[in-house]
Protein backbone atom coordinates (compact mmCIF):
# COMPACT_ATOMS: atom_id res chain seq x y z
CA UNK A 1 0.00 0.00 0.00
CA UNK A 2 1.20 3.52 -0.69
CA UNK A 3 1.74 5.90 2.25
CA UNK A 4 -1.38 7.52 3.63
CA UNK A 5 -0.30 10.85 2.09
CA UNK A 6 -1.76 9.78 -1.25
CA UNK A 7 -5.20 9.48 0.28
CA UNK A 8 -7.54 12.45 0.11
CA UNK A 9 -8.67 14.06 3.38
CA UNK A 10 -12.20 12.68 2.96
CA UNK A 11 -10.92 9.14 2.48
CA UNK A 12 -8.37 9.42 5.30
CA UNK A 13 -11.20 10.10 7.71
CA UNK A 14 -12.86 6.86 6.57
CA UNK A 15 -9.89 4.72 7.62
CA UNK A 16 -10.49 2.72 10.78
CA UNK A 17 -6.89 1.52 11.14
CA UNK A 18 -3.93 3.84 10.65
CA UNK A 19 -1.04 3.21 8.26
CA UNK A 20 1.44 2.20 10.97
CA UNK A 21 -0.96 -0.40 12.36
CA UNK A 22 -1.67 -1.95 8.97
CA UNK A 23 2.07 -2.06 8.29
CA UNK A 24 2.80 -3.78 11.61
CA UNK A 25 0.06 -6.36 11.00
CA UNK A 26 1.28 -7.03 7.45
CA UNK A 27 4.80 -7.71 8.70
CA UNK A 28 3.72 -9.63 11.83
CA UNK A 29 1.27 -11.86 9.87
CA UNK A 30 -1.19 -12.08 12.79
CA UNK A 31 -2.61 -9.89 15.52
CA UNK A 32 -1.10 -12.37 18.00
CA UNK A 33 2.38 -11.22 16.91
CA UNK A 34 1.64 -7.48 17.00
CA UNK A 35 3.27 -5.58 19.87
CA UNK A 36 1.68 -2.11 19.76
CA UNK A 37 -1.50 -1.77 21.82
CA UNK A 38 -2.98 0.67 19.31
CA UNK A 39 -2.49 -1.81 16.47
CA UNK A 40 -4.26 -4.54 18.42
CA UNK A 41 -7.14 -2.31 19.52
CA UNK A 42 -7.70 -0.95 15.99
CA UNK A 43 -7.71 -4.41 14.39
CA UNK A 44 -10.04 -5.74 17.11
CA UNK A 45 -12.47 -2.85 16.50
CA UNK A 46 -12.29 -3.26 12.72
CA UNK A 47 -13.05 -6.99 12.87
CA UNK A 48 -15.89 -6.73 15.38
CA UNK A 49 -17.55 -3.81 13.62
CA UNK A 50 -17.30 -5.09 10.03
CA UNK A 51 -18.01 -8.76 10.70
CA UNK A 52 -20.68 -7.98 13.30
CA UNK A 53 -22.61 -5.70 10.94
CA UNK A 54 -22.39 -8.23 8.10
CA UNK A 55 -23.62 -11.16 10.21
CA UNK A 56 -26.29 -9.14 11.98
CA UNK A 57 -28.15 -8.66 8.66
CA UNK A 58 -28.91 -12.38 8.73
CA UNK A 59 -28.60 -13.56 12.34
CA UNK A 60 -28.04 -11.38 15.44
CA UNK A 61 -27.39 -14.58 17.40
CA UNK A 62 -24.52 -15.57 15.09
CA UNK A 63 -23.17 -12.01 15.12
CA UNK A 64 -23.02 -12.10 18.93
CA UNK A 65 -21.31 -15.49 18.83
CA UNK A 66 -18.42 -14.27 16.67
CA UNK A 67 -18.39 -10.61 17.78
CA UNK A 68 -19.09 -11.08 21.49
CA UNK A 69 -20.86 -7.94 22.78
CA UNK A 70 -19.73 -8.74 26.34
CA UNK A 71 -16.08 -8.57 25.34
CA UNK A 72 -15.05 -12.01 26.61
CA UNK A 73 -13.17 -12.83 23.41
CA UNK A 74 -12.19 -9.46 21.96
CA UNK A 75 -9.91 -10.76 19.23
CA UNK A 76 -12.25 -13.49 18.00
CA UNK A 77 -13.77 -11.58 15.08
CA UNK A 78 -10.44 -10.34 13.72
CA UNK A 79 -8.86 -13.79 14.12
CA UNK A 80 -11.73 -15.19 12.03
CA UNK A 81 -10.93 -12.61 9.35
CA UNK A 82 -7.28 -13.65 9.44
CA UNK A 83 -8.20 -17.32 9.20
CA UNK A 84 -10.13 -16.69 6.01
CA UNK A 85 -7.43 -14.50 4.48
CA UNK A 86 -4.83 -17.20 5.03
CA UNK A 87 -6.79 -20.38 4.35
CA UNK A 88 -10.16 -19.56 2.80
CA UNK A 89 -13.27 -21.58 3.57
CA UNK A 90 -12.18 -25.17 4.45
CA UNK A 91 -12.56 -27.59 1.55
CA UNK A 92 -13.63 -25.01 -1.02
CA UNK A 93 -10.46 -23.47 -2.38
CA UNK A 94 -6.71 -23.42 -2.07
CA UNK A 95 -4.81 -20.45 -0.77
CA UNK A 96 -1.14 -19.61 -0.56
CA UNK A 97 -1.25 -18.20 2.96
CA UNK A 98 0.78 -15.06 3.57
CA UNK A 99 1.35 -14.55 -0.16
CA UNK A 100 -2.41 -14.29 -0.72
CA UNK A 101 -2.75 -11.69 2.04
CA UNK A 102 0.19 -9.70 0.70
CA UNK A 103 -1.24 -9.66 -2.83
CA UNK A 104 -4.53 -8.36 -1.46
CA UNK A 105 -2.75 -5.56 0.42
CA UNK A 106 -0.43 -4.62 -2.44
CA UNK A 107 -3.24 -4.65 -5.00
CA UNK A 108 -4.94 -1.67 -3.35
CA UNK A 109 -4.16 1.98 -4.13
CA UNK A 110 -4.17 3.20 -0.55
CA UNK A 111 -5.43 2.42 2.94
CA UNK A 112 -9.01 3.47 2.27
CA UNK A 113 -9.10 1.25 -0.83
CA UNK A 114 -7.76 -1.73 1.15
CA UNK A 115 -10.25 -1.27 3.99
CA UNK A 116 -13.10 -1.01 1.48
CA UNK A 117 -11.92 -4.16 -0.33
CA UNK A 118 -11.54 -6.08 2.93
CA UNK A 119 -14.95 -4.91 4.15
CA UNK A 120 -16.53 -6.14 0.90
CA UNK A 121 -14.77 -9.49 1.26
CA UNK A 122 -16.10 -9.78 4.83
CA UNK A 123 -19.64 -8.90 3.74
CA UNK A 124 -19.71 -11.31 0.82
CA UNK A 125 -17.31 -14.22 1.23
CA UNK A 126 -16.57 -14.51 4.94
CA UNK A 127 -20.16 -14.02 6.04
CA UNK A 128 -21.44 -16.78 3.73
CA UNK A 129 -18.66 -19.09 4.95
CA UNK A 130 -19.52 -18.54 8.62
CA UNK A 131 -23.28 -18.83 8.09
CA UNK A 132 -22.86 -22.08 6.16
CA UNK A 133 -20.69 -23.44 8.98
CA UNK A 134 -23.39 -22.46 11.49
CA UNK A 135 -26.06 -24.46 9.65
CA UNK A 136 -27.72 -21.83 7.45
CA UNK A 137 -28.95 -22.65 3.95
CA UNK A 138 -27.45 -20.28 1.36
CA UNK A 139 -28.87 -20.30 -2.17
CA UNK A 140 -28.07 -17.99 -5.08
CA UNK A 141 -31.23 -16.83 -6.85
CA UNK A 142 -32.05 -14.44 -9.69
CA UNK A 143 -34.36 -11.53 -8.89
CA UNK A 144 -37.39 -11.77 -11.18
CA UNK A 145 -37.69 -7.98 -11.54
CA UNK A 146 -34.07 -6.88 -11.88
CA UNK A 147 -32.46 -10.04 -13.23
CA UNK A 148 -29.63 -9.62 -10.72
CA UNK A 149 -28.33 -12.61 -8.79
CA UNK A 150 -28.42 -12.49 -5.01
CA UNK A 151 -27.85 -14.84 -2.11
CA UNK A 152 -30.84 -15.89 -0.03
CA UNK A 153 -29.97 -17.03 3.50
CA UNK A 154 -32.37 -19.07 5.63
CA UNK A 155 -31.93 -20.99 8.84
CA UNK A 156 -31.47 -24.71 8.19
CA UNK A 157 -33.68 -27.11 10.06
CA UNK A 158 -31.51 -27.86 13.09
CA UNK A 159 -32.70 -29.55 16.23
CA UNK A 160 -33.67 -27.24 19.05
CA UNK A 161 -32.88 -28.38 22.58
CA UNK A 162 -36.49 -29.47 23.06
CA UNK A 163 -36.51 -31.36 19.76
CA UNK A 164 -33.18 -32.92 20.71
CA UNK A 165 -34.66 -34.27 23.95
CA UNK A 166 -37.68 -35.63 22.08
CA UNK A 167 -35.49 -37.30 19.48
CA UNK A 168 -33.26 -38.87 22.11
CA UNK A 169 -36.27 -40.06 24.07
CA UNK A 170 -37.30 -42.10 21.04
CA UNK A 171 -33.90 -43.75 20.73
CA UNK A 172 -34.07 -45.89 23.84
CA UNK A 173 -32.64 -49.31 23.04
CA UNK A 174 -30.96 -48.40 19.76
CA UNK A 175 -27.65 -46.99 21.03
CA UNK A 176 -25.66 -50.20 20.87
CA UNK A 177 -26.89 -51.11 17.42
CA UNK A 178 -29.14 -48.58 15.61
CA UNK A 179 -31.87 -50.43 13.80
CA UNK A 180 -32.94 -47.95 11.13
CA UNK A 181 -31.58 -45.07 9.08
CA UNK A 182 -33.83 -42.77 11.10
CA UNK A 183 -32.14 -43.97 14.31
CA UNK A 184 -28.68 -43.44 12.84
CA UNK A 185 -29.60 -39.97 11.57
CA UNK A 186 -31.02 -38.91 14.93
CA UNK A 187 -27.92 -40.19 16.75
CA UNK A 188 -25.60 -38.33 14.36
CA UNK A 189 -27.53 -35.08 14.69
CA UNK A 190 -27.54 -35.38 18.49
CA UNK A 191 -23.79 -36.04 18.51
CA UNK A 192 -23.13 -33.08 16.19
CA UNK A 193 -25.22 -30.81 18.40
CA UNK A 194 -23.38 -31.85 21.56
CA UNK A 195 -19.93 -31.66 19.90
CA UNK A 196 -20.49 -28.04 18.92
CA UNK A 197 -22.00 -27.26 22.33
CA UNK A 198 -18.96 -28.72 24.15
CA UNK A 199 -16.50 -26.83 21.95
CA UNK A 200 -18.31 -23.50 22.31
CA UNK A 201 -18.44 -23.93 26.10
CA UNK A 202 -14.63 -23.74 26.09
CA UNK A 203 -14.52 -20.46 24.16
CA UNK A 204 -12.89 -17.37 25.62
CA UNK A 205 -9.44 -16.50 26.92
CA UNK A 206 -10.24 -17.65 30.46
CA UNK A 207 -10.79 -21.20 29.13
CA UNK A 208 -7.92 -21.31 26.63
CA UNK A 209 -6.07 -23.93 28.70
CA UNK A 210 -9.13 -26.20 28.66
CA UNK A 211 -9.41 -25.95 24.87
CA UNK A 212 -5.71 -26.81 24.54
CA UNK A 213 -6.12 -29.76 26.90
CA UNK A 214 -9.12 -31.05 24.96
CA UNK A 215 -7.08 -30.82 21.76
CA UNK A 216 -4.34 -32.85 23.47
CA UNK A 217 -6.76 -35.50 24.72
CA UNK A 218 -8.38 -35.83 21.28
CA UNK A 219 -4.92 -36.44 19.84
CA UNK A 220 -3.85 -38.95 22.53
CA UNK A 221 -1.45 -36.59 24.30
CA UNK A 222 -1.55 -37.19 28.06
CA UNK A 223 1.86 -35.89 29.18
CA UNK A 224 1.04 -32.82 31.28
CA UNK A 225 4.74 -32.08 31.80
CA UNK A 226 5.09 -31.66 28.04
CA UNK A 227 2.10 -29.32 28.01
CA UNK A 228 3.63 -27.24 30.81
CA UNK A 229 6.98 -27.11 29.01
CA UNK A 230 5.36 -26.02 25.75
CA UNK A 231 4.92 -22.42 26.91
CA UNK A 232 1.32 -22.49 25.72
CA UNK A 233 -0.16 -22.30 29.23
CA UNK A 234 0.59 -19.97 32.12
CA UNK A 235 -0.91 -22.03 34.95
CA UNK A 236 0.96 -24.22 37.44
CA UNK A 237 1.06 -28.01 37.30
CA UNK A 238 -1.60 -28.57 39.96
CA UNK A 239 -3.94 -26.12 38.24
CA UNK A 240 -3.33 -27.79 34.88
CA UNK A 241 -4.32 -31.18 36.28
CA UNK A 242 -7.48 -29.60 37.70
CA UNK A 243 -8.25 -28.10 34.28
CA UNK A 244 -7.83 -31.51 32.65
CA UNK A 245 -10.14 -33.03 35.26
CA UNK A 246 -12.72 -30.36 34.39
CA UNK A 247 -12.49 -31.19 30.68
CA UNK A 248 -12.89 -34.92 31.30
CA UNK A 249 -15.78 -34.21 33.63
CA UNK A 250 -17.43 -32.10 30.93
CA UNK A 251 -17.36 -35.03 28.51
CA UNK A 252 -18.64 -37.44 31.14
CA UNK A 253 -21.49 -35.16 32.20
CA UNK A 254 -23.09 -34.53 28.80
CA UNK A 255 -26.86 -34.74 29.09
CA UNK A 256 -28.03 -37.04 26.31
CA UNK A 257 -31.67 -36.75 27.29
CA UNK A 258 -34.23 -38.98 29.05
CA UNK A 259 -33.92 -41.71 26.40
CA UNK A 260 -30.27 -42.34 27.32
CA UNK A 261 -30.19 -43.24 31.03
CA UNK A 262 -27.83 -46.22 30.98
CA UNK A 263 -24.03 -46.04 31.24
CA UNK A 264 -23.62 -48.12 28.09
CA UNK A 265 -25.93 -45.85 26.13
CA UNK A 266 -24.07 -42.72 27.20
CA UNK A 267 -20.74 -44.35 26.38
CA UNK A 268 -22.02 -45.22 22.90
CA UNK A 269 -23.10 -41.63 22.29
CA UNK A 270 -19.76 -40.33 23.53
CA UNK A 271 -18.00 -42.61 21.02
CA UNK A 272 -20.08 -41.02 18.25
CA UNK A 273 -19.24 -37.54 19.54
CA UNK A 274 -15.43 -37.87 19.75
CA UNK A 275 -14.62 -37.94 15.99
CA UNK A 276 -17.00 -35.03 15.38
CA UNK A 277 -15.36 -33.05 18.17
CA UNK A 278 -11.95 -33.94 16.75
CA UNK A 279 -13.00 -32.52 13.35
CA UNK A 280 -13.98 -29.23 14.98
CA UNK A 281 -10.67 -29.20 16.85
CA UNK A 282 -8.73 -29.89 13.64
CA UNK A 283 -10.33 -26.87 11.96
CA UNK A 284 -9.44 -24.74 14.98
CA UNK A 285 -5.83 -25.92 14.83
CA UNK A 286 -5.64 -25.13 11.11
CA UNK A 287 -6.07 -21.39 11.66
CA UNK A 288 -2.94 -19.25 11.57
CA UNK A 289 -3.30 -17.93 15.12
CA UNK A 290 -3.08 -21.51 16.45
CA UNK A 291 0.05 -22.49 14.50
CA UNK A 292 2.16 -22.87 17.68
CA UNK A 293 -0.47 -25.10 19.26
CA UNK A 294 -0.74 -27.17 16.08
CA UNK A 295 3.04 -27.63 15.97
CA UNK A 296 3.03 -28.79 19.60
CA UNK A 297 0.18 -31.23 18.97
CA UNK A 298 1.93 -32.66 15.91
CA UNK A 299 5.28 -32.98 17.68
CA UNK A 300 3.95 -34.35 20.96
CA UNK A 301 1.65 -36.67 19.03
CA UNK A 302 4.59 -38.13 17.14
CA UNK A 303 6.47 -38.67 20.40
CA UNK A 304 3.41 -40.37 21.92
CA UNK A 305 3.17 -42.88 19.10
CA UNK A 306 6.85 -43.99 19.29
Amino acid sequence: MRPEGVVTMAKTQMCAVDAASWHEWKEACSIENCERDITISQLVAFGRHRLGNALRRYSPETANLYCDPDGRNLRGAWLKVEQYLYAGAPGTQERSGKAYKDRLVEGCRNIAHFEAALTLKIQREMTRWILADEGFDIVQKTDAETGHKKYVVTRAQNLSEEELDDALAQLDGCYNEPGTEEDEDAILRAAEYQARKVWQSLDGEERSAQRLLLACLLNNIWDMKAVLASGLVSCKQSQLYNERKTVLGLLDSIDWGPGCPETGQRAYMTRQLIPLLKNICAEWLSSVENSKTRLFIETAGCDTRL
